[in-house]
């Protein structure tokens, strides 16, 4: 690119055009490092967190790869409880336009203030026989509750044949002064998770209602 610039600019010096051509070669240097530096931060990708072994590594890998049909849906959500109050905007492994790079979920509120929920370069993933379970981790810091932890967003695949992309729905913000188990728990219905393997699932073969009952209790 550069070389390529310098034998442009040397030609146009001969003939005079210099300025022209040095802005046009500036203009390419700036779409060149626009294209492998700033929107590789904004791509629907999701990376997995610190993973325990490499077995969990190779088995969430492989539950990204179950989800990539959903890979980039971003989804208006409305609050079940308030929703005039609160708004959202959920992705799968994707960006939310307009956030801050690496921004998965967002929490709007009706006073224009926004909330950071999970970020998809901080990811936890887990399957069962027909469900999966997508957790955003690194959201902004709460204020009042829950310990000042980060928000979390979790997202419950749930196995439904008949539709790729179903109805996502807000199910619970969890949030106390007590603890800091805090999270935001959403609900979307898939076929994706219908096609889980059992090497792929969780060892005990958990049904996605024992999961809410063990994990967000």
């Amino acid at each position: 690119m550069f070389e390529y610039c310098d034998r442009k600019l040397d030609i146009s010096m001969r003939n005079g055009k210099h300025f022209s051509v040095l802005i046009h070669c500036l203009a390419e240097v700036l779409f060149f490092i626009q294209l492998f530096y700033v929107l590789p931060k904004c791509r629907a990708d999701c990376e997995i967190h610190q993973p325990a072994n490499l077995n969990d590594s190779k088995r969430e890998t492989e539950l990204l790869n179950i989800i990539k049909p959903l890979t980039g849906l971003v989804f208006d959500v409305k609050d079940a409880i308030a929703p005039t109050e609160f708004t959202y905007k959920i992705s799968i492994c994707g960006h939310i336009e307009g956030s801050e790079p690496h921004v998965a979920a967002m929490q709007f509120t009706k006073d224009n203030k926004s909330f950071p929920l999970g970020m998809n370069n901080n990811v936890n993933i887990m399957g069962g026989t027909d469900w999966i379970l997508l957790s955003y981790f690194g959201g902004s810091k709460y204020s009042h509750h829950c310990n000042g932890t980060d928000r979390v967003t979790q997202i419950m695949i749930v196995c439904d044949p008949d539709v790729l992309k179903g109805k996502l729905e807000i199910l619970e913000e969890r949030k106390s002064n007590e603890h800091s188990n805090c999270y935001y728990l959403f609900e979307l219905n898939s076929n994706v998770s219908c096609a889980v393997k059992t090497s792929e699932v969780v060892p005990n073969k958990l049904s996605s209602g024992s999961v809410f009952c063990i994990l967000f209790q």
